[in-house]
């Protein structure tokens, strides 16, 4: 308990709800797919941001939205990946370095990717003349998403990555499995 507020820790996001999407989009049911979608962006980006220890600024009412955390959550992710890289070169594992190296490249595309849909998921909730979108229009959204969102995944296990531990100085982005483990401790 924290201020009067228990605190649990949620299971990852639910890969489930992009199916739900999938088949609102289907219907051509675009303002409600896009409203599960930008629900489903928003617990998201506040698991991400919890599990990789992500800052996001202080807002005293707690009201944080998607753009507050998601932000924080990929910059730790980024973050990461090039103190994993780092390491993995102290330590001579160019295998590692590598591998990471390939990993952060597409967790980039991926992020860029989601960045230029954003704007059509908020317009396809609220009603906008302008913004008819229609099964093919959205289609590719749910794609760039649902691809970003994977990248903060083992591709083994598919649980969320987490930075450990979860206080003090960062050691590892790991999942629960251990198959993806990025030791971030260079070599002293």
């Amino acid at each position: 308990r924290y201020g009067g507020v228990t605190q649990t820790i949620r299971p990852p996001a639910n890969p489930a709800r992009f199916n739900e999407i999938d088949g609102h989009v289907q219907k051509n049911e675009i303002s409600v797919a896009a409203g599960i979608l930008r629900r489903h962006l928003e617990y998201f980006a506040g698991e991400a941001a919890h599990r990789l220890r992500g800052k996001a600024e202080f807002k005293g009412d707690g009201n944080f939205v998607f753009g507050d955390l998601i932000i924080g959550a990929t910059s730790a992710m980024s973050e990461a990946f090039k103190k994993g890289k780092e390491a993995a070169n102290s330590w001579n594992q160019q295998d590692k370095v590598a591998v990471i190296t390939t990993r952060h490249e597409v967790f980039k595309a991926a992020e860029q990717a989601a960045k230029l849909d954003q704007w059509q998921v908020n317009a396809s909730i609220h009603w906008n003349p302008w913004a008819d979108m229609q099964k093919a229009d959205f289609m590719p959204v749910v794609a760039a998403y649902r691809t970003f969102t994977d990248q903060f995944s083992c591709t083994s296990c598919s649980a969320m990555l987490s930075i450990t531990p979860t206080f003090g100085t960062k050691q590892e982005l790991r999942c629960d499995c251990g198959a993806s483990n990025i030791n971030l401790n260079a070599k002293k």
